[in-house]
C-alpha cells in the first residue's frame, strides 16, 4: 500500500471492493503508529470505538451499501 494514498484513490478502492475500509484503517494506523511521537498530532484516540464502526463499514461494504462518497474513510 502506498504511503501517499489520497481521498480519490481510497475511495476508488473501497467502492470497487478491492479494500475494505478495516484495510484502509489499518494502513492509517500504522502511520500513526510510525510517526506520532514525531507529530504529536493525537490527544486521544478510541481503538475501540475505531474498530466497532470499521466493522460495521465493512459488513455496509461488501453489501454494497454506501452511506456516501466518503464510506469508509
Amino acid at each position: 500500500m502506498s504511503d501517499m494514498f489520497t481521498i480519490p484513490l481510497a475511495q476508488k478502492l473501497l467502492q470497487s471492493g478491492r479494500m475494505l475500509p478495516s484495510e484502509l484503517l489499518e494502513h492509517y494506523l500504522h502511520r500513526i503508529q510510525e510517526f506520532e511521537q514525531k507529530v504529536q498530532a493525537w490527544a486521544f484516540l478510541n481503538l475501540d470505538s475505531v474498530h466497532a464502526e470499521v466493522h460495521q463499514l465493512d459488513a455496509e461494504a461488501k453489501a454494497r451499501q454506501w452511506r456516501g462518497p466518503l464510506h469508509g474513510i
